[in-house]
């Protein structure tokens, strides 16, 4: 469970993106993936989520770039992109040290429920 003072850093952390859509959403996405079960967050220069019985993140929402990743298992990100492509402006990383990540900037999410599909399937499939 995470504390109050946990909280206070997330919203904090969220207050810091410069349009109030990118804040909503960021909100909306934080709500969601809190609320999945066995999951929990932690903040480095972003907010991470964590299925507490997997070994890896399978979601983070970045203040570098105002990007949401989605982390999902290494064999499977080509075809995650493709499968998604569709939903929202993805792109994948550049550096080859993100080869399990699939990216959206926050400014490019319309709606939470464009992306929704998106968090379950990193959440079902994330080792």
């Amino acid at each position: 469970m995470n504390d109050v003072k946990s909280w206070e850093e997330v919203r904090q952390m969220i207050e810091t993106f410069n349009k109030p859509n990118e804040r909503k959403i960021a909100y909306e996405i934080f709500n969601y993936a809190n609320s999945l079960a066995d999951v929990t967050y932690y903040i480095t220069d972003g907010i991470m989520f964590k299925r507490d019985n997997r070994k890896y993140k399978f979601l983070s929402i970045s203040t570098k770039g105002s990007r949401v990743l989605f982390h999902v298992p290494v064999t499977e990100r080509d075809s995650v992109f493709e499968e998604f492509r569709n939903f929202a402006p993805i792109y994948l990383a550049v550096d080859k040290r993100d080869k399990n990540q699939i990216d959206i900037l926050l400014r490019d999410i319309n709606s939470f429920n464009d992306i929704k599909p998106l968090i379950d399937y990193a959440y079902s499939h994330r080792e």
